[in-house]
């Protein structure tokens, strides 16, 4: 068989793997947000969990690329110092609601 066809057949072989690994990475995406702070959990393989005090945030930013403004999706920011928590993505009114829920007054 020719080289090309091997490559092929290895990568459609593999794409129910990844398919698979990214629904369950959706998934088990969550969060989380109580008067004190923010919880955030993304992955299934490789779980991590974030925990952003409330009076820690410096800044909360709304992203939506073409494909999200499509989709009806945002996706929220939040911004602490040296570091940065993305939640998952949410509809766009929801998103904004969230954003101005974390922002403060």
């Amino acid at each position: 068989l020719p080289a090309g066809l091997v490559v092929a057949g290895a990568v459609l072989a593999t794409l129910p793997i990844v398919w698979l690994g990214a629904w369950l990475d959706w998934t088990y995406q969550g969060w989380m947000l109580t008067p004190t702070a923010l919880i955030t959990r993304r992955g299934f393989w490789r779980r991590h969990t974030w925990v952003v005090p409330r009076e820690k945030l410096q800044a909360v930013h709304l992203l939506q690329g073409p494909v999200l403004r499509i989709a009806g999706l945002g996706r929220v920011l939040v911004r602490v110092a040296g570091a940065q928590v993305l939640l998952p993505d949410l509809a766009t009114d929801d998103a904004r609601a969230v954003m101005e829920e974390l922002c403060p007054a």
